[in-house]
């Protein structure tokens, strides 16, 4: 079984820095991803988070039918720092605020974002009248 240490450096080499991690799942096997989410520490950072879409996302490589995405909403919302969680307004696993509508081929899908410090994105016009 490879190393932890071995799979940070191959994660630092693809990304071209050794202090930012970004699991890239073409480029690592699962229980090496397995293993970094492990050994993360829960510190002050900013958390990116980017799954696949819980709503469309099986369509993926890494498809979306292995997430447990409560699970992982827990994960987000206990982080330290600035948390950032990107996903699209189908989604239910936490509260997403709507971001921009992006007109593809076949669909129409609202980019959505979840944080847990205050953004742009969370001020939603009702109604004026």
């Amino acid at each position: 079984m490879t190393q932890l240490s071995e799979i940070k450096d191959k994660v630092a080499i693809n990304n071209g820095y050794s202090d930012w991690l970004n699991i890239d799942n073409s480029d690592l096997e699962q229980h090496e991803i397995d293993a970094i989410k492990a050994d993360m520490i829960n510190q002050k950072a900013t958390w990116y988070v980017d799954p696949p879409y819980q709503f469309g996302g099986e369509h993926y490589k890494e498809s979306n039918k292995t997430i447990d995405f409560e699970k992982l909403g827990k994960w987000c919302e206990s982080r330290e720092g600035q948390v950032i969680v990107c996903e699209n307004t189908k989604a239910d696993w936490m509260d997403f605020k709507p971001m921009i509508q992006f007109n593809g081929l076949r669909k129409t899908t609202t980019e959505a974002i979840w944080s847990n410090l205050p953004t742009a994105f969370d001020n939603e016009q009702i109604s004026i009248f």
